[in-house]
């Protein structure tokens, strides 16, 4: 092995990836090298985290690649991945039919076979799952009643497996579907432990955008982007927006007052920046968001199709930042991500197409104040929760028509558990001691010199601990030397703090 080379830039280190299935290792060494892009050091060595479960579907080249994406994107291991045989009319994603699927196709193609893996995997079985675009979106209404609330069995795909292994599967309308976690602080693995027996088993979102503007690999840009930007770093200058439909009329400020003003109380309370618009303008070219609640294309006085964008000479409502989540009131924005769009309402994957990274939706008339509330949702992800956790907060019933289009562990600001000043996922050494000087990656200098200490060899050692630059602002000579060589026991070296990093 080559003595290990510090860099204080993340995106020159050299690495060694090990990955288990000799398919998984070609396609992912592929996608990472034909996209430019590599993973932290300190996340590199293996693809073994177990925190989301990645459900795509293999008959679609387009559904495969932007699992694979993913997955590498958080450091999944390759049984993290699910993949379903759901036949297609269009492998490629490019036509509607394929969003929706019978009852009956959803039991036995994807209900089924998930809660099969859910089961094999046991206590190591994720309490997130993201579904990826081929796999459909929808189950339609059968039931043939006029009371959409009462009787109607339809539901988003992901909003049923929410509640699968529950009392709730299947059921039809909301009177007996009341979301215990609406509202709650908690984050949801210790508010599950404490409610084993809550019908919310899952929290489940969705890696979709429009599927054109693919790589060699199928992987559409904008669901690259979407990935990408729950990763990169937010920014604390993006303004939180909330745009109300100000017409005052009897079918508005209920909504208005409701829904979007209390978000606005509790967005500055936190100390963020927010533009709070009540007046009757549709708020356009605003130049950074990280949040976005408005009535989309049912703003009286809203743009015209396709609501969001570039319209004329404006864009509406702007540029989204990293990280950055959205919520409109509208009753079937999350209908489809086929291209070119068919409108009616304003759609999604607009906002997604702008930069968006979270965005709340539906995918039939769920009722108005059955959306995901903006109020709640804004609050608790500004407050540290994942998008999934501040999503599920907001929702006030399940197994309806709901979806969340995102990574579901995306945080607007990463935890930093050694309180140095970098954040978790930026930090190689996250146990450093209080008070501690740290350098780019939060090591101090003593946990720099020391994860030297693993010996290649001697030789290896010597080269590696000598030319090693804590804080990389050393000369080409290394004096002073930030690590040093001393004798450890049993004749072996050990390399610890030099001179220079005093």
């Amino acid at each position: 092995m080559p003595p290990l080379i510090r860099s204080t830039d993340r995106k020159t280190r050299e690495t060694v990836f090990r990955f288990s299935g000799t398919g998984f290792i070609l396609f992912l060494s592929a996608l990472v090298a034909g996209m430019g892009w590599a993973p932290r050091t300190a996340d590199a060595q293996a693809l073994s985290k177990r925190d989301v479960l990645v459900v795509y579907n293999g008959d679609s080249p387009v559904s495969r690649a932007a699992a694979y994406y993913y997955a590498f994107s958080r450091q999944l291991s390759q049984e993290m991945l699910l993949d379903l045989s759901i036949p297609l009319a269009d492998p490629m994603l490019g036509d509607p039919a394929d969003e929706t699927i019978t009852r009956a196709g959803y039991e036995a193609l994807i209900q089924a076979p998930v809660a099969a893996r859910l089961a094999e995997l046991g206590e190591a079985a994720p309490l997130w799952i993201a579904t990826v675009m081929g796999v459909p979106l929808r189950i339609p209404d059968d039931s043939e009643s006029e009371l959409l609330l009462v009787d109607s069995t339809g539901a988003s795909v992901d909003a049923e497996l929410a509640v699968l292994g529950s009392g709730l599967e299947g059921s039809a309308g909301i009177l007996n579907s009341k979301n215990p976690y609406f509202g709650a602080l908690d984050g949801f693995g210790p508010w599950r432990a404490s409610n084993p027996d809550s019908p919310l088993r899952y929290l489940v979102t969705r890696i979709a955008a429009y599927p054109t503007e693919r790589d060699q690999f199928e992987l559409p840009a904008s669901v690259r982007s979407l990935i990408d930007g729950a990763v990169a770093p937010s920014d604390p200058s993006a303004v939180w927006v909330v745009d109300e439909d100000g017409t005052g009329t009897t079918s508005r400020s209920p909504v208005d007052l409701g829904l979007l003003r209390p978000a606005t109380g509790l967005l500055r309370f936190l100390g963020l920046p927010v533009l709070h618009d009540v007046s009757t303008d549709v708020l356009h070219d605003i130049g950074l968001i990280a949040a976005y609640a408005s009535w989309g294309s049912n703003d009286s006085n809203r743009f015209s199709a396709p609501y969001f964008g570039a319209i004329g000479d404006a864009v509406v409502p702007g540029n989204f930042g990293p990280r950055s989540i959205s919520a409109t009131i509208v009753s079937t924005n999350a209908r489809s991500f086929v291209a070119p769009p068919i409108y009616g309402q304003s759609l999604a994957a607009d906002l997604i197409d702008l930069g968006a990274n979270g965005v709340a939706g539906n995918v039939s008339e769920p009722g108005v104040f059955q959306v995901a509330h903006p109020q709640i949702m804004f609050a608790r992800y500004a407050a540290g929760s994942t998008a999934a956790e501040a999503y599920y907060a907001s929702v006030p019933y399940l197994g309806w028509q709901n979806v969340f289009i995102g990574d579901p562990l995306m945080r607007y600001v990463d935890d930093d558990r050694d309180g140095d000043g970098i954040e978790d996922r930026l930090d190689d050494c996250t146990a450093t001691p209080a008070g501690t000087s740290v350098d780019a990656a939060g090591c101090s200098s003593l946990e720099f010199c020391r994860v030297l200490d693993p010996v290649f060899d001697q030789s290896s050692l010597i080269h590696a601990c000598l030319g090693a630059d804590w804080r990389g602002n050393e000369t080409s000579s290394h004096k002073p030397k930030d690590c040093d060589i001393t004798a450890g026991p049993n004749k072996t070296l050990l390399c610890v703090v030099g001179e220079g990093a005093q």
